[in-house]
C-alpha cells in the first residue's frame, strides 16, 4: 500500500500531518508513505528515520526570487507561484510515487481548488478511487 501525505507548507511546522504520516508508518510496516512538502525547518528523527516513510521536498528557491518583485507584480507573483507549485506537485506525484492507495492533502484555502484538481487527475491513475 502506498499512501501520500501533501502539504503545502513546511513539512516541520505541521504537527498534524506528521502524526498522520507517523500513524500510517507504524500501522502497516509494508506500507510506503510519502510525505510531501516544504523542507524549511527539521523533520523529527521517527519521521527522518522511518525505512518506510519517504520525504519529498518542494523548492522554493524560484518563489525567493518572485517575491522580491515589486509589489504592484503581485498578482503575477502569486500567479506564478501557484503554478509552481502545481508543476512540482505534478512531477512528484506522477513520477516518485507509484500508485497511491489513499491521499492526505492539507492546503491554504485559497489555493485548495487547484490542487484538488491536480490530485482528483492523479485520482484517475490510482486502482481506487477515493
Amino acid at each position: 500500500m502506498s499512501v501520500g501525505v501533501i502539504v503545502i507548507g513546511d513539512l516541520g511546522h505541521s504537527p498534524r500531518m506528521q502524526n498522520h504520516t507517523l500513524a500510517f508508518a507504524k500501522h502497516s510496516k509494508k506500507s510506503i508513505i510519502h510525505f510531501i512538502g516544504y523542507s524549511e525547518s527539521g523533520l523529527p528523527k521517527e519521521i527522518t528515520e522511518s525505512s518506510n516513510i519517504k520525504v519529498h521536498k518542494l523548492s522554493n528557491c524560484i518563489q525567493k526570487y518572485l517575491s522580491k518583485l515589486p509589489r504592484i507584480f503581485f498578482l503575477l507573483y502569486a500567479f506564478l507561484k501557484i503554478l509552481i507549485e502545481i508543476i512540482q506537485l505534478f512531477f512528484i506525484l506522477l513520477c516518485c510515487t507509484k500508485k497511491l492507495k489513499y491521499i492526505i492533502l492539507q492546503v491554504i484555502l485559497l489555493e485548495s481548488p487547484f490542487h484538488s484538481c491536480l490530485i482528483c487527475l492523479h485520482n484517475n491513475q490510482m486502482d481506487k478511487k477515493i
